[in-house]
């Protein structure tokens, strides 16, 4: 999730910079300037990619990204009549010791 936040506020504030300052500078001081605001910013934005590179997770892909995709729309149409179960312990799980990575999502009470 942090990740998201971090992207979020990146991308926000280069929405807020490239509609205000960057646009203010252009008018009252020169094109050139907010030419050499926005390649200063690019140039910072590829050298903190280049910094976090090393961090990111990589998957190696297998298979077709697209059978999960069908797998999950044949089960929804097969087992959309069915009853939700009342106690969570009926709802199927892969095991803890299965599973390479991730974690499992915590059941709610909420209902349709």
């Amino acid at each position: 999730m942090s990740f998201f936040n971090w992207w979020n506020f990146g991308l926000c504030s280069g929405l807020l910079l490239g509609v205000t300052v960057v646009v203010y500078v252009q008018d009252h001081v020169s094109w050139g300037a907010g030419a050499i605001i926005l390649v200063a910013v690019m140039a910072m934005s590829l050298l903190l990619f280049i910094i976090g590179r090393p961090y990111y997770r990589y998957r190696v892909p297998t298979g077709s990204p697209l059978t999960p995709l069908f797998q999950v729309l044949v089960a929804t149409i097969v087992k959309k009549n069915l009853a939700y179960p009342s106690n969570p312990d009926q709802l199927y799980e892969v095991p803890n010791a299965q599973m390479a990575k991730g974690r499992h999502l915590c059941h709610t009470n909420k209902l349709k």
